[in-house]
């Protein structure tokens, strides 16, 4: 059986996705999921499995969902497996796709809250922060070691989401977290993340007063592993504080937030194409950079000035790369331009295209009491380069990206 839809491409038709999956999973256990293209350009998905159509009719079914070379939804298709003799399956099949374009039409949602959880390393969050659309605040408020610049620390980013259900309302608020933690880790210079699933040696002290190696889990077990609903202002944690500035490097301390980030994150919210898509755009290669950066410093530089990068491209306010630059630092001499040059060809150019490491990576590592000539200067290359390229991204987002708003 064959139900035609033709839903253009767009929110509606995204819409009736969303509404047919979440009718799917009220229905059914599970099932087994494949695609793929056509030789015309078309593409197919299907799925296979047990259907609790009504009480007592549970036939076995594939649904098969077709879009058209141009995006076109065109059609949804169920058939019913050969070895089953289920009576007025199709009917009821029918229904469903009917209810959830009627759902579709009626855009049906309910209300959600989601938490997700990512680490960094550096000093702990100072407190809980509310910020245009979701709370930001400390996984562990009773951190023993809040200062420590090398210790590992989970904070939690709450939110609500209109959804269908609890899958899609996680589908949602996954895809939000994300973007909000590669904000988060531009502005803040942290590189927030989530640790892949795996084992590593760690060494604890033993019973004896000894250290012994073990191999551990990666894994965060939440205080507060099934939360319902978002927590009242100051319930879990104290309010954190505020810096004047945005940070150019760790500082020492608990970390607090700058006092113009809501003003930013407003904006690149509310700000139209081109300058909301070029902070994303932004923020996500820093966020890359910034973590991967941890072992690899001149990763961390090619990333940030990439970043830059990504605003050129979207932002055509600004020709080059260091069109921007001498935009947003405010200086133009002969120095300034040699240095620029040295980001753009060497620091990124040369490292992206060929394997070049300019702050010494895979260089002799260092003896010597007395530090030589070449150390010197890659530390004032990696202080200098990202500093530079982190202060002009920030001046960028204060002018072009941050908007006033009240609260």
């Amino acid at each position: 059986m064959q139900i035609r839809l033709n839903l253009p491409p767009g929110d509606g038709q995204q819409e009736f996705i969303d509404q047919f999956n979440a009718a799917l999973r009220r229905i059914s256990n599970g099932g087994e999921s494949s695609g793929g293209f056509s030789p015309d350009g078309s593409f197919e998905a299907f799925v296979t499995g047990l259907y609790r159509l009504e009480p007592g009719i549970e036939p076995r079914l594939t649904w098969t969902m077709r879009k058209t070379p141009d995006g076109m939804l065109s059609t949804v298709a169920v058939e019913l497996d050969q070895r089953d003799s289920v009576q007025g399956w199709d009917r009821l099949a029918e229904q469903l796709v009917e209810s959830a374009l009627a759902a579709t039409r009626a855009v049906s949602r309910k209300r959600f809250f989601q938490r997700a959880s990512y680490s960094y390393i550096g000093p702990a969050l100072d407190g809980e922060y509310w910020l245009p659309g979701f709370r930001l605040g400390p996984a562990i408020p009773t951190d023993t070691e809040p200062t420590s610049q090398v210790s590992e620390r989970w904070v939690d980013i709450d939110t609500n989401v209109d959804a269908i259900d609890a899958t899609h309302a996680g589908a949602l608020a996954g895809e939000r977290a994300r973007r909000i933690a590669a904000r988060l880790s531009l502005l803040l210079d942290l590189g927030l993340e989530r640790p892949p699933f795996e084992f590593r040696w760690v060494m604890v002290r033993g019973r004896d007063d000894t250290f012994e190696n073990r191999r551990c889990q990666v894994m965060f077990n939440h205080p507060d592993q099934q939360p319902s609903a978002m927590p009242e202002q100051g319930a879990l944690c104290p309010l954190g504080g505020f810096s004047r500035d945005f940070p150019m490097y760790l500082t020492a301390g608990r970390v607090r937030l700058p006092e113009g980030i809501g003003r930013v994150l407003r904006g690149a919210d509310t700000r139209p194409h081109p300058i909301g898509d070029a902070f994303d755009g932004c923020a996500r290669l820093y966020q890359v950079g910034r973590v991967v950066g941890k072992q690899f410093p001149s990763v961390f530089l090619a990333y940030a000035i990439a970043a830059v990068d990504a605003i050129v491209q979207a932002d055509r306010s600004y020709r080059t790369f260091k069109d921007f630059m001498k935009t947003h630092l405010a200086s133009g001499d002969d120095e300034t331009n040699r240095f620029l040059n040295f980001l753009w060809g060497r620091a990124r150019s040369e490292h992206f295209h060929e394997g070049l490491f300019p702050l010494g990576e895979f260089g002799p590592a260092n003896s010597n009491l007395l530090m030589d000539p070449e150390r010197f200067r890659t530390t004032r290359m990696r202080l200098d380069g990202v500093m530079a390229v982190r202060g002009a991204i920030i001046d960028w987002c204060l002018k072009r990206v941050a908007v006033e708003f009240d609260g």
